[in-house]
């Protein structure tokens, strides 16, 4: 029974000195594999910076566009404006608070069906 004992003995020692490169290696690979997983962690900190930056442009493009859609809005509300004034004085049906004087100093009241003509003196 003594040499059995000294049989499993030395197959236990064997394996444990056969197995150190092993664990020398496996404690390589987890360090390796903390090391990717910090990188990892790096990636995805810097990925998310990028995204907000993108974000803030898309953001910011958004703001820009209503401006300049807001800019271009505003001529054509002007227009409208200027031309259904004129549509006004042409057809003589303006309020009577626009006047329009002449060189000759005749003011014409715009806001009467026929012209009325007085002088200015």
């Amino acid at each position: 029974m003594f040499d059995r004992a000294e049989q499993v003995s030395a197959s236990y020692f064997k394996i444990l000195k056969d197995s150190e490169p092993q664990k020398a290696n496996l404690k390589k690979v987890v360090l390796s594999l903390l090391t990717k997983e910090d990188e990892l962690g790096e990636w995805h900190q810097e990925m998310e910076v990028r995204q907000n930056m993108i974000d803030g442009l898309k953001a910011s493009d958004s703001q820009k566009l209503t401006e300049i859609n807001m800019l271009n809005h505003e001529p054509r509300e002007q227009n409208k404006r200027i031309r259904h004034l004129s549509e006004e004085v042409r057809l003589g049906g303006g309020r009577g608070i626009e006047l329009w004087i002449k060189p000759s100093r005749t003011i014409m009241l715009p806001n009467t069906r026929k012209p009325s003509w007085r002088r200015r003196g």
